[in-house]
């Protein structure tokens, strides 16, 4: 009867430990942003944008970049079914999507207020991008 009480009192403390030492190793993963660009000037303002609001999360988000003019960033827009046109899509843990609360915004194009004669913006804003990085990381914004 000891003998069990003691087996059964090393299982708890070993379950417990282990719980500890892999509650103690394991932080939230990072939140994946992929964001695909056109590296021309009108693009490369909005990124300056884009990259101000990626600092505020910088430790909780591993960014890759793909410059849409190298074959690596071809071939990244069109396994994402985007086309060529495309100047810039910014991906949010694999979502090109974010839900506020009164519509759906894609992170597509230049944001609203930045397009250009050749390429108007998409329905989104720097401030909606802050807002899905901070629901991601269940920051605050």
């Amino acid at each position: 009867m000891a003998r069990s009480r003691f087996f059964i009192s090393m299982a708890i403390l070993l379950g417990l430990l282990m719980g500890s030492i892999s509650l103690a190793g394991c932080g939230q993963s990072p939140v994946a942003v992929e964001i695909a660009y056109l590296n021309h000037p009108p693009v490369q303002a909005v990124l300056v944008d884009v990259n101000k609001v990626l600092a505020k999360y910088e430790k909780q988000l591993q960014v890759t970049r793909y410059d849409i003019g190298t074959p690596e960033g071809a071939a990244f827009l069109k396994n994402k079914n985007l086309n060529q046109g495309s100047v810039l899509a910014i991906f949010v843990n694999g979502s090109i999507a974010y839900q506020k609360s009164d519509q759906q915004v894609q992170f597509i194009s230049f944001p609203v207020g930045k397009g250009t004669a050749m390429m108007r913006a998409g329905n989104w804003t720097v401030d909606d991008l802050d807002a899905a990085l901070a629901a991601a990381t269940n920051s605050k914004k």
